[in-house]
């Protein structure tokens, strides 16, 4: 569900840490309960995990399936390289039923508005995808800012190179709402594409 791009894999491994020793430890630590802080179920592309009040959620399509849903027309200049891309949408959301948005959450380490600024400058530096011995950082990265009119905060990611067809994971090294590395696994054997 989560993919990342081929190219300053140390500089990004760096950034996030020792991310092949963390989930143990994470898991031990945090409690995670994977695919159950909802009830809805969970697609064959979406892995979702929980820590406290905070609700992950991972997708991703092709990038021009993601297009396509959206209406957007593609030249044909684009095709090829479109072809090649995944778009991984992470969806944050809070579990807390006194509290719409995760921003508003106790476990939120910074205000509201240096919490923007986290999630449309600094996200993009703590998510990478890793695939057998690679690792993929986004190509780019949009924020959807719709405060207000709904109770989820969502970032949508382009990355380059890797196979969704093949096992894979989205690593997420979450410094807004204490977390810490995040790993959403995808099983190629259980996604549909």
């Amino acid at each position: 569900m989560s993919v990342f791009f081929l190219g300053g894999c140390s500089e990004t491994e760096n950034e996030l840490g020792s991310i092949n020793n963390d989930k143990g430890e994470l898991e031990s630590s945090y409690k995670i309960q994977i695919n159950h802080f909802d009830s809805e179920p969970v697609s064959k592309n979406e892995c979702k995990l929980k820590y406290k009040d905070v609700g992950y959620s991972v997708k991703f399509v092709p990038a021009l399936d993601f297009l396509e849903r959206k209406g957007t027309k593609v030249e044909k200049e684009d095709l090829p390289s479109l072809e090649k891309e995944t778009v991984v949408m992470i969806e944050f959301t809070s579990l807390n039923q006194g509290k719409r948005s995760p921003f508003d959450l106790e476990q939120c380490i910074y205000d509201k508005s240096k919490a923007i600024e986290y999630f449309a400058f600094q996200l993009e530096k703590n998510i990478m995808i890793t695939q057998n011995d690679s690792t993929y950082i986004p190509t780019g990265m949009h924020f959807e800012r719709d405060f207000g009119v709904s109770d989820r905060l969502r970032t949508v990611a382009f990355f380059k190179g890797f196979n969704p067809l093949k096992d894979f994971q989205v690593v997420f090294k979450d410094q807004l709402f204490g977390g810490g590395n995040l790993r959403f696994v995808f099983d190629k054997n259980k996604l549909s594409l």
